[in-house]
Parts: structure tokens; sequence; C-alpha cells
């Protein structure tokens, strides 16, 4: 199941477990989710508003604009709660490897290195927003 999926108290459970992951990358994502829901919820409740209704065009419009671009920063911080976890979890595979050989040696370095470089463009997308 993916985390997405499941309720607040089995994430933070996870989290608060002696499992590596979700760690920092997923609880980051979620972090930053939950702050743009929140600020979309501003929207949501100011919109109907009176008052918003009475400011120009030109304001309600940018608003509008924020809010919709708040909608999208969110469609795309949420799919990394998971992937941050996933892309972790590949590199636990790549130490797990088969060492006994030269050439496994060569290919679990290779590995390791491959799912760290990966394991570090979550986060830093993450950041990024």
């Amino acid at each position: 199941m993916s985390l997405i999926d499941v309720s607040i108290t089995q994430f933070i459970e996870e989290v608060d477990s002696s499992s590596p992951a979700p760690g920092g990358g997923s609880v980051s994502a979620f972090a930053g989710v939950i702050g743009i829901a929140l600020a979309r919820m501003v929207g949501h409740l100011t919109i109907p508003k009176k008052s918003f209704l009475k400011l120009d065009e030109v304001d309600q419009e940018q608003f509008q604009k924020v809010h919709n671009r708040l909608f999208e920063l969110k469609e795309l911080l949420l799919p990394l709660i998971e992937k941050d976890t996933i892309a972790f979890n590949q590199i636990m595979a790549a130490y797990k490897l088969p060492k006994e050989t030269a050439i496994e040696q060569q290919n679990r370095s290779k590995q390791i290195e491959l799912a760290t470089f990966h394991a570090i463009e979550i986060p830093m997308q993450v950041a990024t927003f």
C-alpha cells in the first residue's frame, strides 16, 4: 500500500518506528503538502467572501492564479512522499547485493552510487518548492 493511501496515524507510526523509511524526504514532502493544503483552505474561505468580490478584477485573478498554482504544487509534492521511500529502499537493496567477486563488488558499488544519487534527487525536488 502506498504511503499516501494510509491514515495519518499509520504514517506517523511508520515514521516513529525502527524502519529507516519513510524518512526525511517523505516527511518533508508530507509537511509541504499539508502547508499547501492549509494555504488553499484560506483561499477557499476567501474567494466567496463579499470583500474578495469587491476587489478589482486584476487582484481577483492574481489571487485565483496563486490558488491554482498551489494546487499544481500540491499535486507535484504528493507523489514525492512515496517516491522518497522507494528511492531509499533502493539504496538498501543495493547494499544487499552480493560482493564476493570483484565483478560483484564493482556492480554493487555502482548500484549503491546510482541509487544514492537517485535518492538525493527526491529531497532536492521537495526543497525547490
